[in-house]
């Protein structure tokens, strides 16, 4: 059982890492083995599997293996489906005008993002 709040947010830190560790490496098509090879981490699957906390060194080492920003692996690893729940009941507070200029600014920021991806 959890302690205190430290010992929660510590816990929903590692969860973090771990689901986006596994879904970066799944992401990039590598095994554990050659990720762990990449990175210099013998331990890989003993993180992913949450047996073994990743501190921020080995996070560190991840982040310049897979040549991505260290915060990825702190972000929330909620499933698409889940974000778009979020989303539909965020649209349904808005009045008309709000979810019209939401649905705008959706298609704005879209197309931005089509414009970036193919300049690269």
């Amino acid at each position: 059982m959890l302690k205190n709040k430290t010992e929660l947010e510590f816990c929903d830190i590692n969860y973090r890492i771990c689901e986006n560790l596994q879904r970066i490496r799944k992401e990039r098509g590598l095994s554990i083995q050659a990720l762990g090879k990449m990175s210099g981490i013998p331990y890989l699957s003993r993180i992913e599997g949450g047996k073994k906390r990743a501190g921020k060194q080995v996070v560190t080492r991840l982040a310049e293996a897979l040549q991505i920003d260290i915060a990825e692996f702190y972000r929330s690893p909620r499933k698409p489906a889940a974000r778009a729940e979020q989303l539909l009941q965020i649209f349904e507070t808005l009045s008309q005008e709000g979810q019209t200029l939401l649905i705008e600014s959706a298609k704005s920021i879209a197309a931005y993002e089509m414009r970036l991806k193919w300049r690269e």
